[in-house]
C-alpha cells in the first residue's frame, strides 16, 4: 500500500486468503493434502511421499515465474501488485498425477489407487541390475513394443496380449515380463543395455558412479569439470560451469577460499591501513 509500483511475492502454505490462510504446515503435510500421496506407494501399504522437499521446490518454482510475470505486467502497465503464492494450491495445479487425476475424477468418478502399475507408467519402468551395476528403464506404455525390440524380439514376448493397453496394467504379466526383462539385463553391462536402447529408441541411462561420471567422454568434451590445484589439498576435478555461454566465456579457475585467506585484502579495500589490520591480528580480532 505504501508503494504501488512495488512487486510483491508472498510465499505462505495456504494463501493470504480463506479458511486455511493462519495454518501452519509442512511439506509433507501439503504433499498429503494435495492429493498426490494417495496415489503413492503398494497397494497394501500406507501411502508415501517423494524424496526430498518437493513441494517446496514446485512452490518456489512457482512464485518465481509468478514474480517475473508481476514485473513484465509492471513495466508494461506502470503498476505493481501483490502475488499470492499458495504452496498448497501449487500442489493441486502440478501436472504430476494431480491435475490428471483431477481431470479423471470430473470425468467418470475415478479416485487414484496405490499400486506399482495404478499410475499408467506401466513396465518396465525402474532402476533394473545388470552385470556390471545398475541400469535405469522407462519402458511402459507406449514404448513396450521398443522394449521387445530392444531385446531382439524373444518368442515368448510375440504373443499380441503383450501389446493390448490392458496389458500395461496387468500385475500378474508385469510379473512374468520381469522372469525374462531382469535375466536379460543381468546377462549386459549397462553401456551395452544404453546402447540397445538408443537404437530402439527406448528411454534409458546407466546409473554411473562417480569414477564413470568424471571418466565419461562426452563431459570431459565438454570441459563439464575443473582441474584446479587446491593449497592444501593439491591437485583436484571440481564441478565445472553448469552452462556455457558463447560471447561471455567463464569457467572455474579457483578453489573456495581458506579460512581469512583474503581478510586482509577485504580490510584494505575498506580503508583498514596495513598497521590497523596488523593490530587487528595481534588483538585476535581477525
Amino acid at each position: 500500500n505504501a508503494n504501488n509500483d512495488v512487486v510483491l511475492t508472498s510465499i505462505s502454505n495456504f494463501g493470504q486468503t480463506g479458511p486455511y490462510k493462519d495454518y501452519k504446515s509442512s511439506d509433507i503435510m501439503t504433499y498429503g493434502m494435495g492429493g498426490e500421496m494417495y496415489s503413492t506407494g503398494l497397494e497394501d501399504r500406507e501411502p508415501l511421499k517423494l524424496g526430498e522437499n518437493v513441494v517446496l521446490y514446485q512452490a518456489g518454482a512457482v512464485a518465481s515465474v509468478a514474480t517475473m510475470g508481476a514485473l513484465f505486467a509492471s513495466r508494461l502497465q506502470a503498476v505493481g501488485q501483490h502475488v499470492d503464492v499458495s504452496i498448497m494450491e501449487t500442489q493441486v495445479g502440478t501436472i504430476d498425477r494431480r491435475m490428471s487425476m483431477l481431470l479423471a475424477y470430473q470425468y467418470n468418478g475415478e479416485i487414484s489407487r496405490r499400486g506399482a502399475l495404478a499410475t499408467g507408467i506401466g513396465y518396465p519402468t525402474g532402476v533394473y541390475l545388470c552385470a556390471d551395476g545398475y541400469i535405469q528403464v522407462n519402458g511402459g506404455g507406449s514404448y513396450f513394443k521398443r522394449v521387445v525390440e530392444m531385446m531382439g524380439r524373444p518368442p515368448e514376448l510375440e504373443d499380441p496380449t503383450w501389446f493390448e493397453p490392458e496389458s500395461q496394467y496387468n500385475s500378474d504379466l508385469a510379473q512374468i515380463f520381469h522372469e525374462y526383462f531382469i535375466p536379460w539385463c543381468l546377462e549386459r553391462t549397462k553401456r551395452e543395455i544404453w546402447a540397445a536402447a538408443q537404437k530402439s529408441r527406448v528411454l534409458s541411462a546407466p546409473l554411473n558412479t562417480i569414477e564413470e561420471l568424471v571418466e565419461d567422454q562426452h563431459f570431459n568434451e565438454r570441459d563439464a569439470f575443473a582441474d584446479i590445484s587446491h593449497p592444501e589439498a593439491g591437485r583436484l576435478l571440481y564441478p565445472g560451469r553448469p552452462f556455457i555461454m558463447g560471447e561471455s566465456p567463464w569457467s572455474v579457475r579457483r578453489p573456495a577460499p581458506l579460512l581469512g585467506q583474503h581478510t586482509d585484502d577485504i580490510l584494505s579495500s575498506v580503508g583498514y591501513n596495513a598497521e590497523c589490520v596488523s593490530h587487528l591480528h595481534r588483538d585476535g580480532v581477525v
